[in-house]
């Protein structure tokens, strides 16, 4: 009879501890995941695209930096962080299975389903956090760490970075396959310059674990567009066919800037004269090129109809160069006047104001005024009319956008952009070309707003109306009434 063996509490403990954490444990991070888990900035970056191994860094990391097991980091716990996913469900079925997958249920205290809070039994608490529920919902509380799965609202990332804890280093990093178009990551994550990010790309072919039959499948169901951003993790068009090339949009990107100044336009009374009064916060006009005393101008405008809408103007001058833009909300009739006052101010420019709908208010405020130059056409007789002189040579004002003027105008600016033969440094005018689309029903639409689109089509229709020279000196405006300046 054998002799029993003693009990090495201690082994067991061990070999327990083992079995518990065999899936964190087992973890071994393919070179981009490794890339990303090394960096050692605040702001980390894992661009990838659809099963690239982007969420499974993310969540190794959070559990990294809760329990702190980091191997590339000193950790100080407890220590308290947010896992942001772009909604609920998202949240629910990809960014917390990972974490319970990963995360040794010996480490888990507690876990309030209804809150969202999972506490540790070193004391960290991992809140998960969803964008739909809105950014008043991020404010309050400090944090060390927090995790975006997938691209989160521009307001919902800016209000996390102020999240931080006295005496702290916030520590931010994001996994996102981009499939917004070039929107805010582009040029504030994406092509940044700053020295705190980190940013490291991968594609669903630099994960081992896939086989090529498996990307073959999912490659054959995509659009063109949708392989470059859902395999290849690049930022492109999703939905629809791209009205406007994104190759050329993505080299506009790359050429916009900051404007030369923002603000709004004022009169002196003393003076009599228009004058720029400069905004160091978000003002509705911005300046890339100052109006010059013998240059000649053009402005298209597009006219809230309300809602989300918003009313938008561009200034182009006779060598083809946006010159300023104007974007905001407010009354037609208070546009009216702001139009005025911005075509005084670029030598009574050639305006052309979009008269559909609310439109009509616009125009009719710039006639009252007084406003020169103003684009009009005379409407034919409709061959089906029983008097066929009864319209003819009715005049119009202002442009109108209908079935016929709008693929025309729209085409026109198409052709633009493939030649690159205008300057256009506004980097929202950009984002809104690259999401116009013609959708399923062959309609052309902007995915999200496409005030700009239209606006800018129109300017380079009032482009053709400006004159070759002009000699109005800029600012010397004379107002029709002393009181008020206009």
């Amino acid at each position: 009879m054998e002799t029993p063996q003693p009990i090495n509490l201690i082994d067991e403990l061990v070999d327990g501890l083992n079995k518990s954490q065999e899936d964190i444990a087992a973890y071994e991070p393919l070179p981009h995941q490794l890339e990303f888990h090394k960096a050692q900035v605040k702001n980390r970056w894992l661009i990838g695209g659809n099963r690239s191994g982007k969420t499974v860094a993310g969540a190794i990391e959070a559990i990294w930096f809760a329990t702190g097991w980091h191997p590339y980091r000193e950790i100080k716990t407890p220590n308290s962080g947010w896992i942001v996913s772009i909604d609920f469900p998202n949240s629910r079925d990809i960014a917390q299975p990972k974490i319970f997958d990963y995360l040794p249920k010996w480490m888990i205290a507690s876990w309030n389903k209804s809150d969202q809070i999972l506490k540790l039994t070193n004391g960290s608490i991992m809140g998960f956090k969803s964008c739909d529920s809105g950014w008043e919902k991020f404010q309050g509380a400090d944090k060390d760490w927090v995790w975006f799965d997938e691209e989160p609202e521009e307001k919902v990332y800016k209000e996390c970075l102020i999240r931080l804890k006295a005496g702290t280093k916030l520590q931010i990093w994001g996994t996102m396959t981009p499939l917004h178009g070039i929107s805010w990551t582009y040029d504030q994550v994406y092509k940044t310059a700053r020295e705190e990010f980190k940013i490291v790309t991968a594609t669903i072919f630099d994960n081992v674990h896939i086989s090529r039959d498996e990307i073959a499948e999912v490659e054959s169901s995509l659009t063109d567009y949708e392989k470059e951003a859902r395999l290849q993790g690049l930022y492109t068009i999703l939905t629809g066919i791209p009205v406007f090339p994104p190759s050329k949009l993505q080299q506009y990107f790359e050429l916009t800037c900051a404007p030369l100044y923002q603000g709004y336009i004022d009169y002196d009374k003393t003076h009599k004269v228009l004058f720029f009064e400069k905004s160091k916060i978000k003002a509705p006009l911005k300046v890339w090129r100052a109006p010059m005393r013998n240059e000649s101008y053009g402005i298209g405008a597009d006219v809230s109809e309300g809602d989300n809408d918003a009313s938008t103007a561009f200034v182009v001058d006779r060598h083809k160069r946006i010159c300023a833009e104007w974007w905001g909300k407010l009354d037609p009739d208070i546009f009216g006047l702001e139009l005025f006052k911005l075509g005084k101010y670029y030598n009574e420019a050639f305006i052309g104001v979009e008269r559909n709908s609310m439109g009509h208010t616009t125009v009719q405020k710039l006639r009252d005024m007084n406003y020169p130059n103003m684009y009009r056409y005379t409407q034919k007789a409709a061959k089906s009319d029983f008097d066929p002189t009864k319209l003819a040579g009715k005049t119009k004002w202002g442009w109108l956008t209908d079935k016929v003027t709008k693929p025309a105008m729209i085409n026109e600016l198409g052709s633009s952009i493939r030649a690159m033969n205008f300057d256009l440094q506004s980097r929202e005018a950009v984002r809104e070309l690259a999401d116009y689309i013609i959708d399923e029903k062959g309609e052309m639409r902007g995915q999200g707003r496409d005030d700009r689109v239209i606006a800018l089509a129109i300017t380079l229709q009032m482009f053709k109306h400006i004159p070759k020279a002009i000699e109005y000196p800029t600012n010397e405006y004379q107002p029709s009434d002393e009181y008020t300046g206009y």
